[in-house]
């Protein structure tokens, strides 16, 4: 029984023994075997790793592009710095001071310089016969005249009046004299067969710029105001009053008014 037990404990020792002896040599190996998985793994590139070197790389690109711009923009000031230097600077406009001008003093008008003044006449001729003439109805006598007798201007022309129900039938000349007939909506104007009109109205009377202008400045003053006071008269008393014409018409009264007693005395 002993023998037994001895030899199961030889043989434990034996496996113990062989087991160390084992272990110790397969350690080496077990720990090349380490050894080579670490080589392995450390051969191997992790993917961290390739992340980190792909934005190390992007990284200097950008950094070279930085680079470049940074060279390129001091390249640009330097060419701006070359230009300012050539072009001349500007001058400041320094502010100019305005001289003072003195003023004149006008002279005092002397009560002479005012007589003399307002006697002079606020209005030319021409004006005036131009402003009478706008008028005339209201301060010379109509014209034509009415009643008037054309028989010695129409023997002065060697014509004859004819009325114009007879005018188909009477010959063309009679005694010497041509006929003509009077046009009723102007009196005083005649017309012949070649159908031209002959004017044979008073022409001394007529209310034309050549007969005004022959009087003086006084009398065409005194004939505009008298014009404007008719012309005030009837349209105030119309069927159709215009008070903002009046008016006017009242100021220029007035101003025609100052002028005629100018001219008076003279």
């Amino acid at each position: 029984m002993s023998d037994t037990i001895d030899h199961k404990a030889k043989k434990r020792k034996v496996a113990i023994g062989s087991d160390d002896e084992d272990y110790e040599e397969d350690k080496p190996t077990k720990s090349t075997g380490v050894a080579t998985k670490v080589t392995q793994e450390k051969a191997k590139p992790a993917p961290s790793k390739k992340k980190d070197d792909d934005y190390d790389d992007e990284s200097e690109e950008e950094s070279d592009e930085d680079e470049f711009d940074d060279e390129s923009s001091e390249s640009d000031e330097y060419s701006d710095f070359e230009e300012k230097k050539k072009k001349p600077a500007a001058k400041k406009k320094t502010p100019t001071k305005k001289k003072e001008t003195p003023k004149k003093s006008k002279p005092a008008k002397d009560s002479k310089s005012k007589s003399q003044s307002s006697s002079q006449p606020l209005k030319t001729k021409n004006s005036l016969v131009y402003d009478v003439l706008k008028r005339w109805w209201y301060v010379m006598p109509d014209w034509p005249p009415k009643d008037y007798d054309y028989g010695p201007a129409l023997l002065r022309k060697g014509l004859r009046k004819v009325e114009t129900k007879y005018w188909k039938v009477e010959p063309e000349e009679k005694d010497g004299k041509r006929k003509v007939f009077e046009i009723s909506s102007y009196p005083g104007l005649f017309k012949n067969s070649q159908g031209e009109i002959i004017d044979l109205r008073p022409s001394d009377s007529c209310p034309s710029f050549e007969n005004l202008k022959k009087k003086s400045q006084g009398e065409l003053a005194q004939m505009l105001v008298t014009a404007l006071k008719t012309q005030i008269f009837q349209l105030d008393n119309s069927e159709n009053p215009d008070p903002e014409l009046s008016k006017e018409l009242q100021k220029e009264l007035a101003k025609a008014q100052k002028l005629a007693d100018s001219y008076k005395g003279r």
